[in-house]
């Protein structure tokens, strides 16, 4: 049961974006988009604007109980 978050991304981006911060930005996220937007901060803060190769793409799934 509950939110399940699935993020699939290129070593570009999960080099550089810490499994800490990547929890943390996911319990204070509204929705997928947001959770990568506060990802792409941290990255962003880490490499510069100009790093490639950091693609990412997030899905939620919420399980209810039937």
């Amino acid at each position: 049961m509950g939110r399940h978050a699935f993020l699939l991304c290129t070593d570009g981006f999960w080099e550089y974006v810490y499994e800490e911060e990547m929890a943390r930005e996911l319990s204070a996220a509204v929705s997928p988009q947001d959770w990568l937007e506060r990802m792409r901060r941290c990255l962003d803060g880490r490499v510069g604007g100009d790093h490639d190769n950091n693609t990412a793409a997030a899905v939620w799934v919420t399980i209810q109980e039937l």
